[in-house]
């Protein structure tokens, strides 16, 4: 009687462990997920600096004004995108 309680509770925390284990690496992937946006965030902001940096010098004022907004919202997406992996 000791002997199949004693394997129905080991048997119950292997359960248990796995199921830990499963939910972990299904959460790294969501991280990993998260970090991979926040990075395409952070380069296409440098590729419109630099964008914007060549409008500048070639005189392109029209196009100036836009890169703000598209600045601001790629800001305030890769801070929901920080949040959202806190």
């Amino acid at each position: 009687m000791f002997k199949f309680k004693l394997d129905s509770i080991l048997s119950y925390a292997q359960h248990e462990e796995e199921e830990v284990k499963m939910r972990l690496a299904v959460k790294d992937g969501q991280i990993a997920e998260v970090e991979s946006k926040i990075q395409g965030l952070i380069s296409d902001y440098n590729s419109g600096l630099e964008s914007k940096a060549e409008d500048l010098k070639a005189g392109r004022m029209k196009n100036v004004p836009m890169y703000s907004a598209y600045f601001i919202r790629l800001k305030r997406a890769e801070a929901f995108h920080r949040e959202e992996k806190e």
